[in-house]
């Protein structure tokens, strides 16, 4: 199962019921204090009840929930898709009928003498025994916290290897050896009762008539706390949270790096491939240093591609922001007359990015050079084309922590431009837009008329899609192109007439043709396309623009 919402009530700074959409990547931005943390802190809540990472108090009720009339309670729900066949038919042995894949599960914490949890399903209470059942299929919460002390538990070094216990834990075929163990203790247990009754007997009827074993239900057992002193010791036989915090982060990179290459297919896959597994990663940036950060938010990504994974990161850095795709920001800032928390999604907020950058300023962002195109794809064509055509990677290396490429989506477009938000943080802006919008030529012209250095440009061809080369799509899609669609190439709305062919979504289209097609692209294709010129000039520019920006010290980085 994976989550695609959590709605939070009363929990921290979350006082009035908050939906917050979840995707496989969810990346949230905001300032110190705005209440990024407390949504992964609220999903922990949420899958060990106020006993895990979190622990949960009174104190967690939001400020303003408190009345005369009423105790107030922190409600926490996650609605799930993809629920497996295996829980549809309990549900449904239940008298549970699902409308669509889907299930909303709320819990609600109580605190009138103690912390105590209900659980509902669809807004009615559900006993223990079914609870038992769907909290054995929920996918496996890992958050990584920030902020730890130095202790020899240290959290921060321990997740990864607690978090490996706990996948192993949960595989089917170790919880079935777990189950006969536990029936196997139990048994001798009862045994040595009742042998130890019957001799008691023999000296005194009058003591006992009965000795039964407190034992917990199989269930309830905590394996996981045999591994609790687990940790990793360096060079010297040094305990890893003895180490610097930057060297502490380090093996957390590697831990995010290794998972990715393994879940990829470079490693080999171990059982738990089955389980779906949620890594929370709390302000990843910090201790490290630039590349590592690129390094880390690329495997992460890498990580939130797999069938079985979903990623949550947040972060207080612009920098952070613009390596990830904006339909997977959440722009969290917090009304301060309400003290309240508020989340916009990338999807519905078309300027997210302009907001925070006004939020957060623009100039964390450590890049020299920003890179401005239309959307996510153009922005994937340009790195993919970069790096797997030679003669372009040799003039400029874009993917570099020098420079930053942006989508503008539309809209955010026309106000990045006038309002300038770079403006006087020496950061110079490289402009490229598709053609078919009459409004962005206009635009490009007002970008060339500042006399800041910064430089823009529309495509000769009518979209950055134009670019590939039909003999790739014909492979790719199965189609034949005629020769009259070839021959007016570059005014054909080619997404569009392919999604017309093969009956798919146009954004789909794109993205394959940006994606996994634009990998494919060589100089000779673009030669027969009659566009090797425009698009070297394209890198040409970028580069004399680096010339300028990037301190000569440090030019080679960026080639």
């Amino acid at each position: 199962m994976k989550i695609r919402k959590v709605i939070i009530e009363n929990f921290r700074c979350y006082k009035e019921r908050t939906e917050i959409d979840i995707d496989d990547l969810t990346v949230f931005v905001g300032a110190n204090d705005s209440g990024k943390s407390a949504v992964l802190e609220a999903l922990d809540v949420f899958f060990y009840e106020g006993k895990g990472e979190v622990k949960l108090s009174s104190e967690d009720i939001n400020i303003n929930a408190y009345s005369a009339e009423d105790e107030p309670v922190i409600s926490i729900s996650v609605v799930f898709e993809n629920v497996p066949k295996r829980l549809i038919e309990i549900l449904v042995t239940n008298g549970i009928e699902l409308v669509d894949s889907s299930i909303e599960i709320t819990k609600v914490f109580r605190f009138a003498n103690r912390l105590s949890t209900s659980t509902y399903l669809y807004g009615n209470e559900i006993q223990r025994n079914l609870k038992k059942e769907i909290v054995n299929h929920f996918p496996i919460y890992a958050l990584f916290k920030v902020d730890r002390t130095n202790t020899d538990d240290n959290p921060e070094v321990r997740d990864p290897l607690k978090f490996t216990v706990e996948k192993v834990l949960k595989q089917e075929e170790i919880r079935a050896k777990l189950e006969e163990v536990a029936n196997k203790v139990k048994e001798s247990v009862y045994e040595v009762a009742i042998e130890t009754l019957n001799t008691l007997n023999r000296f005194n009827t009058k003591v006992a008539r009965e000795l039964k074993p407190n034992i917990p239900e199989i269930d309830e057992l905590k394996w996981i706390e045999v591994f609790k002193k687990i940790g990793l010791k360096s060079d010297n036989n040094i305990p890893l949270n003895k180490r610097g915090s930057g060297v502490r982060r380090l093996v957390l990179l590697s831990f995010f790096i290794a998972e990715a290459k393994r879940k990829t297919g470079n490693i080999d896959h171990t059982k738990t491939e089955n389980l779906n597994i949620i890594y929370a990663v709390e302000e990843p940036e910090t201790s490290l240093h630039p590349d590592q950060q690129r390094q880390l938010i690329k495997s992460l990504i890498d990580l939130s591609e797999n069938d079985d994974t979903q990623v949550l990161l947040t972060t207080h850095s612009p920098y952070i922001a613009q390596l990830v795709p904006v339909d997977s920001l959440r722009f969290v800032d917090k009304d301060v007359e309400y003290n309240s928390s508020k989340v916009e999604s990338g999807k519905e907020n078309e300027r997210i990015l302009l907001d925070i950058a006004e939020r957060l300023g623009i100039h964390p962002i450590i890049s020299k050079i920003v890179i401005c195109v239309e959307g996510k794809t153009d922005k994937q064509f340009l790195l993919n084309i970069n790096k797997h055509i030679g003669e372009l990677n040799k003039l400029i290396d874009i993917d570099s922590e020098f420079i930053a490429i942006i989508p503008m989506h539309g809209s955010n477009l026309k106000e990045w431009i006038n309002q300038h938000y770079l403006k006087g943080s020496g950061i110079i802006e490289f402009h490229l837009y598709d053609r078919d919008v009459e409004d962005y030529k206009k635009e490009i012209e007002n970008v060339n008329s500042r006399g800041d250095g910064s430089i823009g440009m529309l495509t000769r061809m009518r979209e950055i899609e134009n670019y590939i080369h039909w003999d790739l799509i014909e492979e790719e899609f199965g189609i034949e192109i005629p020769q009259d669609i070839k021959d007016n190439w570059a005014e054909v709305d080619v997404p569009k007439w392919i999604a017309d062919k093969v009956n798919k979504n146009e954004n789909c289209i794109k993205s394959i043709l940006c994606g996994k097609l634009s990998k494919k692209l060589t100089k000779e294709h673009l030669e027969d396309l009659g566009v090797w010129s425009e698009v070297k000039g394209w890198f040409e520019t970028i580069a004399e623009l680096a010339k300028k920006a990037i301190p000569q010290g440090d030019i080679s980085n960026a080639k």
